[in-house]
């Protein structure tokens, strides 16, 4: 009897004190978040029953087995453009050229040339000619942190930093949310200290020449968008890049080029018949023969030829594409069609078990806390937190409440339970949720 009056007046100073801000409150509460990864996928198993009933739904399914070859200029087709090139550059007329401070890795190059001096490089870019008319002192390394995101709008990224500065979420929720970079998920997307050149541009020319330290910034590369903050840098004073006046121009793949390639895809094909002479053909040669599902082949150019392919088909030509990375590519590629009974049990568990054992795990989070009162024992048991929750009135609440960003409906949950009440376990997408209102407005 004591114990319970003793909650009660606790209960009524938490009421209390949250009055003090219910004029735009619609909600409060704390709640523990248990991810379904917290269930080790290696102690769930598909039973017999299982797998038949998944094979039972399975469609018919095309997988495109392909060799690409890259179409890459040659020596040759090198310094014919840079013949041309010199050629547009004999007077160096400055107001033509591009203001532009060259990367790591070219600055490296010529450290000893002067002021004034007149270059010539490649990379990824083309070919280039410039003349040095600045040295700049940059960090000998720098320290930061990311959020990537392979997939993503350039509107999500800017709400993502707008939530970032205006201090609305912390980086650590930003990171759980968003990242799609599993290498750095112990850290936070912390990357630590690394020097110029080590990482991809314009990644490198941000963190090195552009961001100040502490403010958060966004970039895209080839892997897609990053959201970025420097942390600190490292400066001795001894490292330095060069700002120059520079002329590009692309290097032309010549036709000849592009034959050789045609040529060495065409000898792959040749004398195969179906998919199983090419296979057969590539593993006696050690070439690489990658698959990949119909629908996850990106490459439209061939997807109009997958489409109407027939089982163990192939290619009679190469098949010329320039991809979304902006390489020209020759394909040679086979088609698989997949029945459901062609599916093994162990392909089954690999590749659809997850489905699942989604549900087992949620059955096992749900049953191992629906008896538990105390979201500070949950915590303990699983190793997570209990966290505050707020939802405002007349404010996109969705971005308020962590892993409920993914869950947007779910806070509409916590609103049928009175202040004090414990939630019954709701399921969320990617796991579970159990709260405690704390605080309640009734309109």
């Amino acid at each position: 009897m004591k114990k319970n009056i003793f909650d009660l007046f606790i209960l009524c100073i938490i009421l209390a004190s949250n009055e003090l801000n219910a004029q735009d409150t619609i909600l409060k509460a704390k709640y523990v978040y248990l991810p379904y990864d917290l269930v080790d996928d290696e102690s769930l198993k598909l039973d017999d029953q299982e797998i038949e009933s998944i094979r039972n739904i399975l469609i018919q399914l095309k997988y495109v087995h392909f060799v690409a070859f890259d179409i890459k200029y040659s020596e040759k087709d090198s310094l014919k453009s840079y013949e041309k090139l010199k050629n547009q550059t004999k007077n160096f007329d400055l107001n033509n050229a591009e203001d532009v401070v060259l990367d790591f890795a070219t600055s490296k190059r010529f450290i000893n040339r002067p002021i004034d001096s007149q270059i010539s490089y490649i990379n990824r870019d083309g070919l280039h000619v410039a003349k040095i008319i600045k040295k700049i002192p940059i960090a000998d390394s720098v320290k930061a942190r990311h959020i990537f995101i392979a997939n993503g709008t350039e509107q999500l990224i800017d709400s993502i930093l707008h939530l970032l500065k205006s201090n609305k979420i912390e980086w650590e929720k930003a990171y759980s949310l968003y990242n799609q970079d599993p290498s750095a998920n112990d850290k936070n997307g912390d990357l630590g200290y690394f020097k110029q050149g080590e990482m991809v541009e314009p990644f490198d020319r941000l963190c090195f020449e552009t961001a100040a330290i502490g403010e958060y910034n966004k970039v895209k590369t080839i892997f897609g968008w990053h959201i970025v903050q420097v942390l600190d840098r490292i400066d001795s004073g001894e490292s330095f890049a060069f700002k120059a006046l520079s002329f590009t121009m692309p290097i032309d793949i010549s036709a000849e080029t592009k034959n050789i390639v045609k040529q060495k895809a065409i000898a792959l094909v040749r004398n195969c018949a179906n998919l199983a002479e090419l296979r057969l053909k590539c593993k006696k040669d050690s070439i690489e023969l990658l698959v990949l599902k119909e629908h996850e082949f990106l490459n439209f150019t061939l997807r109009s030829w997958t489409h109407k392919a027939a089982q163990g088909e192939i290619t009679n030509e190469p098949i010329l594409s320039s991809d979304l990375d902006g390489q020209e590519r020759y394909y040679i590629a086979g088609i698989e069609v997949r029945k459901p009974t062609d599916y093994s049990q162990e392909e089954i568990q690999q590749e659809f078990g997850h489905i699942f054992n989604e549900g087992k795990k949620r059955e096992i989070l749900s049953k191992s806390i629906e008896h538990t009162k105390s979201l500070s024992k949950i915590a303990q048991k699983y190793d997570v937190e209990v966290k505050d929750i707020s939802f405002l009135e007349g404010q996109d609440n969705s971005y308020e409440s962590d892993q409920l960003a993914h869950d947007p409906t779910l806070y509409r949950e916590l609103f049928k339970y009175k202040p004090g009440q414990f939630t019954k376990p709701i399921l969320g997408s990617k796991g579970i949720f159990i709260a405690q209102i704390l605080w309640k407005k009734y309109k």
